[in-house]
């Protein structure tokens, strides 16, 4: 695709150092940016045990300073599941934050999806975060925020993956609450909250949330149910993108290099913003209606507001910062080879 107009994707994922045919991280998010027109690209690292924040947090610094246009949000990492505290010395939330700041992060990522908080059992609203919050609040420092997941998952009709109706989650409305907890105390927070905060069904709340938090935006990542919604009342939604044009994000949830439908999630949701097309949108294919945005509004949507935010270029990368973050969080590497290419990395650095 080639886009006259300039877009930033605020949300992509990267987890490991090869894709299953061999090539690199950089391979594949260059391939990435140059087929899809991205302007620019946020890559965000998550505390998934399975795949390891560290490794990830290590990889989006090795993207940045491999590529000028990208800017990397990083996340709080755990040395085990369920959490144990106190953590190991220096690894308080305090100095985990710090450390990301001074290697170069340029904000943070917040994961409060309900299986990983079933399986760290540290809620983020625990004291345990207070310190890295008040500090992020005074630097407005910006962050990914992803709060639950689409309220049918807790559905005792659903059924397979992403199941939560046996009791042994915590509930929508607990992880809502948490994270609000977490806004009251600090409301100035730069928070940009993932997939619409699930609640596309119902933009009222979202308005009461922009009308109390100043700095709080969404974006449009999508989620089971969004673009069903607005497809379904596009003269409501058209409205809602224009009035609150400037607390709304472009963003595709692009998982690399251990997912091979990247490049068409960013055609999509991209599409689903700037065209009145039909959208074959998420992992079955829905189809769906673009909200054919006006273009100063697709303007802010697709980039203005990630610059506003993050600003207009993103922070060098201080390799002696990335390099000591390695030597101390190296052994909790999870994956062999990108821990393996992780530590040939360190070594060139300066």
């Amino acid at each position: 695709m080639t886009s006259q107009r300039k877009f930033i994707d605020c949300h992509i994922h990267l987890y490991q150092w090869f894709d299953p045919s061999g090539r690199s991280f950089y391979e594949v998010l260059d391939d990435l940016q140059q087929k899809t027109g991205l302007e620019r690209l946020c890559v965000i690292a998550d505390e998934y045990l399975e795949w390891g924040g560290v490794e990830q947090n290590i990889l989006t610094a090795l993207y940045k300073l491999h590529n000028p246009t990208a800017y990397a949000n990083g996340c709080v990492v755990f040395p085990s599941a369920p959490v144990r505290l106190p953590l190991p010395d220096g690894m308080d939330a305090l100095t985990q934050y710090e450390e990301l700041m001074e290697i170069g992060m340029d904000g943070l990522k917040i994961l409060c999806k309900p299986d990983i908080e079933k399986r760290i059992a540290l809620p983020i609203n625990h004291p345990f975060y207070e310190e890295l919050f008040a500090k992020a609040e005074e630097d407005q420092t910006p962050m990914i925020w992803h709060v639950a997941d689409p309220e049918s998952f807790w559905s005792p009709e659903r059924r397979g993956r992403d199941c939560y109706s046996d009791g042994t989650y915590p509930s929508f409305e607990t992880l809502f609450r948490q994270t609000f907890d977490v806004l009251k105390k600090h409301p100035r927070l730069a928070v940009t909250f993932a997939h619409f905060l699930f609640l596309s069904d119902r933009p009222e709340t979202l308005e009461l949330i922009f009308d109390h938090y100043e700095n709080v935006s969404i974006d449009v990542t999508p989620g089971t149910e969004m673009y069903v919604n607005f497809s379904g009342d596009l003269p409501f939604y058209r409205a809602f993108f224009e009035k609150h044009a400037d607390r709304i994000l472009f963003g595709t949830d692009a998982t690399v290099p251990v997912r091979a439908d990247a490049e068409e999630r960013i055609h999509s949701v991209y599409h689903a913003m700037v065209t009145g097309d039909t959208v074959l949108m998420g992992r079955v294919r829905r189809p769906v209606q673009g909200l054919a945005l006006p273009q100063g509004v697709a303007d802010k949507v697709l980039r203005n507001n990630f610059l506003q935010r993050w600003g207009e270029d993103p922070k060098p990368i201080n390799q002696r910062a990335l390099k000591a973050y390695i030597n101390k969080y190296a052994h909790m590497i999870s994956h062999e080879e990108t821990k393996k290419q992780i530590l040939l990395a360190a070594k060139k650095l300066g």
